[in-house]
């Protein structure tokens, strides 16, 4: 505004008016001036108000993921505490059976022998066996990834699941890859989980990455999943994770998923 001012000063600056600086600017140059320091103010009020609306925004998001975390922490223990129920209860019917059928198997001099651990370590062992996977490509629904473009910018949304039982301990770490020939170059990287979520089973959980603005000239980009999650809640029966698939950030299109020696892709690409 002051360089607008500035480059009319000669239209609403009379030099040949006595007084002070101010005394020598006419009525257009008053004029020019309230519009120019409303105009300032209007959008000093606009930003301050935009700011506090994100405030707002960002403080009810905070209080929806606390609230969400909350609530799956209470299915947790309840699945836990259910859990422990149907195995004291399977315990406490397994003893009664065996005893009931060796005091009628007594006259016989028989006995059952059959081992109680082994079948509550068998039937701990069917219970629980989860798998993490990328939600599968069906015709009907959603891709397993997209790109979510806003005003507050651009976001890869990638769908995850858990199938046979819950995953926990969750701990995933992204690789945005630009293939060139045969020479692989990371363009980024961070974190998806951090390792204290868990999915239960059938699920979907849908982690963002934000996506810088000139990845979108690129028409395929290698995303690479890698880390691990436990089959139980206190991390004993931890399982590896890989997983990689092309994405179009030009054309916001999943291409396929990318079937490869992990392994040996880590090492190419120096990844530990």
């Amino acid at each position: 505004m002051v360089f607008a001012i500035f480059s009319v000063l000669e239209l609403i600056y009379d030099k040949s008016l006595s007084g002070y600086f101010w005394h020598k600017i006419n009525k257009r140059g008053w004029f020019l001036i309230i519009i120019a320091f409303v105009s300032v103010a209007f959008n000093f009020y606009k930003d301050i108000k935009s700011e506090f609306e994100q405030i707002k925004a960002d403080e009810a998001k905070t209080k929806s993921d606390s609230l969400f975390r909350a609530s799956q922490n209470e299915l947790l223990q309840f699945q836990i505490l259910s859990k422990e129920l149907i195995l004291k209860k399977v315990d406490s019917t397994y003893i009664n059976s065996i005893k009931a059928s060796n005091e009628a198997l007594a006259k016989y001099n028989l006995e059952i022998t059959d081992s109680l651990n082994s079948v509550i370590n068998k039937l701990k062992l069917d219970a629980t066996n989860p798998q993490l996977t990328i939600v599968p490509l069906t015709k009907g629904r959603h891709s397993p990834a997209w790109l979510d473009k806003n005003e507050e910018g651009n976001n890869l949304c990638i769908q995850f699941t858990s199938k046979g039982g819950t995953s926990y301990n969750i701990s995933l770490k992204y690789y945005l890859v630009k293939q060139t020939n045969f020479e692989y170059s990371i363009l980024n990287s961070g974190y998806l989980f951090m390792g204290e979520s868990f999915i239960i089973e059938n699920t979907e959980t849908t982690p963002q990455v934000s996506i810088q603005k000139e990845f979108l000239e690129y028409d395929e980009i290698i995303v690479f999943l890698t880390g691990s999650f436990s089959k139980d809640p206190n991390g004993k029966n931890i399982v590896p994770f890989d997983y990689a698939f092309k994405f179009n950030f030009k054309e916001n299109k999943w291409i396929t998923h990318w079937d490869m020696r992990y392994e040996k892709f880590k090492e190419r690409l120096n990844i530990k």
